[in-house]
């Protein structure tokens, strides 16, 4: 009995805060162990399922994984390429990961290397309303003709709008629509509400500037708004 108790007093605990289990991920030909406690405290994703599936090989690159741990592990934000960013950006919304996407979409915003299409359609693609309004408000502001490339990659829906929107800023010298980010948001409406619409799922966009209700004027230019 005595030589029962002694076994049991030497056998050591898990403390219940700083014992941390590792899950072990496989992706692409890589395998990388990481603590299990950062992707289930910060993704519903992961908490719902348990980490139930770690071989990625099939769904991303090993460098897009990287670029989220990289994030994820490090207490401040890393200095990462634009693409990098990005990488992260696709993975926090793939697993809901909200503190990652808020990182990723405050560091992005700052970025000089951030083209005006880049944020149109970066903000299409990864839900950021912000960086669509800013785009298409900068390329309507630049007076210029939308290039072939940036048409390509902006598509002929919003590149229609921005010659639309253009025409109504060159039309509009008593100032009605007063400022181009509201011809945006009257154009590119029902555009912006589905991106607004969809990053709610998120969460709070943290780096929000600008509303639907607050810039856009009370109605939405109409086919015979000044050419």
């Amino acid at each position: 009995m005595s030589e029962t108790k002694s076994l049991n007093q030497s056998t050591p605990i898990h403390d219940e805060l700083f014992y941390w289990e590792n899950v072990v991920f496989l992706v692409e030909n890589t395998l990388f162990n990481v603590p299990r406690y950062h992707f289930e405290n910060f993704s519903e994703v992961f908490k719902t399922c348990s980490l139930c599936r770690t071989d990625m090989a099939s769904m991303l690159m090993d460098q897009e994984f990287g670029s989220l741990l990289n994030v994820m592990l490090h207490p401040e934000p890393p200095l990462l390429t634009k693409e990098a960013w990005l990488d992260a950006l696709k993975l926090s919304n793939m697993w809901r990961l909200v503190n990652i996407r808020n990182i990723a979409i405050r560091q992005l915003s700052n970025r000089e290397d951030m083209s005006f299409t880049d944020k149109i359609v970066w903000g299409r693609c990864y839900k950021v309303a912000d960086w669509m309004i800013t785009g298409y408000s900068s390329l309507i502001d630049r007076g210029d003709v939308i290039s072939l490339e940036e048409g390509v990659r902006i598509g002929v829906p919003g590149t229609l709008g921005i010659w639309r929107s253009q025409n109504v800023s060159r039309g509009d010298p008593l100032g009605y629509w007063g400022h181009t980010t509201a011809i945006v948001l009257g154009i590119f409406e029902e555009e912006i509400k589905d991106v607004r619409r969809e990053a709610a799922g998120y969460g709070p966009e943290e780096e929000a500037e600008y509303g639907l209700q607050e810039l856009a004027p009370s109605r939405s230019p109409s086919p015979e708004s000044p050419l």
